[in-house]
């Protein structure tokens, strides 16, 4: 809230940075059933076309999985950090994410077909009506 206010008053108007992914939260035993080599991440289910995780070559998942009575969309890049920050919890990619400005660079760590990669990734200004991420 204090950064919008001191935004506002600066700029006349308050932007967001966003990543331009939805995502779902790795847990242990997901993380099993997938075959993945992590514990924790965001499962990336879907990237905004034209935002910035597609610019940066995010990919999402094309198939879906029934788990523990939920629906999951598989076979997408997971999210295991960004600029050095574990991705646990459902709310930590937005927190990371939160105090960043539209045009910062982040790092960020993904799983992708067993290998661990690090993009750079420009982050984008949120859209007024986000679809997601």
């Amino acid at each position: 809230m204090k950064r919008s206010i001191a935004q506002l008053r600066e700029d006349g108007e308050a932007e967001y940075a966003y990543i331009g992914v939805s995502s779902q939260p790795l847990y242990p035993q997901l993380a099993r059933k997938l075959g993945l080599d992590t514990t924790f991440g965001g499962l990336v289910s879907e990237v905004v076309s034209g935002g910035p995780a597609e610019k940066a070559g995010i990919e999402g998942g094309d198939d879906k999985l029934r788990f523990q009575a939920a629906q999951y969309r598989t076979g997408g890049d997971v999210i295991l950090q960004v600029d050095g920050k574990d991705i646990v919890s459902p709310d930590d990619l937005a927190e990371v994410i939160a105090p960043r400005r539209p045009g910062d660079t982040v790092t960020v760590t993904i799983l992708r077909d067993g290998e661990r990669e690090q993009i750079e990734l420009t982050l984008g200004k949120r859209p007024d009506n986000p679809s997601s991420g």
